[in-house]
């Protein structure tokens, strides 16, 4: 009698599992997630931004996925590439088709802020969440404050602005100038190769006014195309100058090209700014001081930060990380498993209020103009110097977490400035 019970018992429990099976199947594999990465992906900031991209989206389906309601759903990245340095209008397109094709639900990405200003625009028509991860620029804030119903679905990964850049600039010149004032030149001698963009423009016309009022002579100003494939003219110029520090501005390939023929002809003069030569450690100039992301440098910020470093380092075959797109997902991921759905106007609301942990510290979005802000005395970059031999050191700020070091000026340069004397 009991033998005959327990056979509709087990068939009772089958049941029961077969009716929970679709409920733990789409928890496990729900309908992915599609984030478009949007960005210059044959040059090595679009490639930085996918492969963080990839980073995060691994975290992320390694637990199952972003829980929407009752549902994990995966992260899916699709790979756009926007050629933005060549063509806006090229930005303009990929951007179209990763929405209107691509069907994504998101879009992060586009650096240079003419490209991304497009970009807002196709994310305002079509609704659509996009962050990017160019610097704040005039007209964002712009919009924001003037039409903040259709731009509210334009967020920012980064909090500077052009302004911003600058006073960064500023500090860590301020620290060289100094160095090299101690090994003896009464007058610093600048150099200025800030390449021709909007942006540009501001930064140069501020810096021209403020430098000479430090002590520091211009002795140049060069405006370069981002895309430049031969400096060599405007390098000999500025070794001609007798330039000891170069205040470099840049974003594109013309960096890495300027940055080279530096080398190449062994001009005799620090570079301050953001150089964008070579991202491989001890590839780099020597003795440059970059404004650098904590995240690029082994230097404990946070407690992910030297992790993430290694495992950057790792998939980029040993490049240093230019741009990121992991906190942006990872932040976004919070909003949505907060909100429990991938709307994007409850999501607007979510991610203006949500604070949360990056690489480098703990940020939010600002709600009035949607940019990235740094809470509880974390810094977005510092000033870093790269030395010989692989390694790096934090020069500046003086007053954050991490204690700055004293600037380091290689003999061979200080010999040369005692020669031109």
């Amino acid at each position: 009698m009991k033998k005959y019970l327990f056979v509709p018992l087990i068939m009772s429990v089958l049941a029961v599992l077969f009716l929970l099976t679709p409920m733990y199947g789409a928890l496990a594999a729900g309908k992915p997630i599609k984030i478009g990465i949007i960005g210059p992906m044959d040059m090595r900031m679009g490639n930085h931004l996918f492969i963080t991209a990839q980073m995060a989206a691994e975290k992320i389906n390694s637990s199952g996925g972003v829980k929407v309601g009752n549902t994990k759903r995966p992260i899916e990245l699709v790979r756009v590439n926007s050629n933005e340095f060549r063509k806006v209008s090229d930005a303009v397109a990929a951007a179209e088709r990763a929405i209107t094709a691509d069907k994504v639900n998101f879009l992060i990405g586009g650096i240079l802020p003419v490209a991304v200003s497009a970009i807002q625009d196709i994310a305002a028509d079509t609704k659509t969440i996009y962050i990017s991860t160019s610097i704040v620029s005039s007209l964002h804030v712009e919009r924001m404050e003037k039409n903040y119903n259709r731009y509210k679905y334009c967020f920012i990964a980064t909090g500077l602005f052009p302004a911003d850049i600058v006073k960064i600039h500023l500090g860590i010149m301020d620290v060289v100038s100094k160095a090299i004032r101690q090994k003896g030149v009464d007058k610093v001698k600048v150099a200025q190769m800030v390449q021709k963009t909007d942006e540009g423009d501001r930064i140069i016309a501020a810096t021209s006014q403020i430098l000479p009022k430090m002590g520091m002579e211009v002795v140049g100003s060069w405006r370069p195309s981002p895309s430049a494939s031969d400096l060599r003219a405007e390098t000999a110029a500025i070794r001609a100058s007798g330039a000891n520090m170069i205040y470099t501005v840049f974003y594109g390939a013309g960096g890495v090209i300027f940055g080279n023929q530096l080398a190449e002809l062994k001009v005799p003069a620090i570079v301050v700014g953001s150089p964008a030569r070579s991202g491989i450690p001890g590839q780099g100039n020597e003795y440059s001081v970059a404004m650098m992301s904590a995240a690029t440098v082994r230097v404990k910020i946070t407690d992910e930060n030297i992790a993430w470093y290694d495992e950057f380092l790792k998939r980029s075959k040993g490049q240093v990380n230019s741009m990121s797109t992991y906190d942006a997902i990872m932040g976004l991921a919070a909003s949505i498993e907060k909100v429990g759905s991938l709307d994007a106007n409850a999501l607007v609301k979510a991610m203006e209020s949500e604070e949360y942990s990056g690489i480098v510290g703990v940020k939010k979005y600002d709600p009035k103009d949607h940019r990235t802000v740094f809470l509880k005395g974390y810094r977005p970059v510092y000033g870093i110097q790269q030395l010989p031999n692989y390694k790096y050191a934090v020069v500046w700020p003086t007053d954050a977490a991490v204690k700055a070091q004293p600037v380091q000026i290689p003999q061979w340069m200080i010999d040369a400035w005692k020669k031109a004397k």
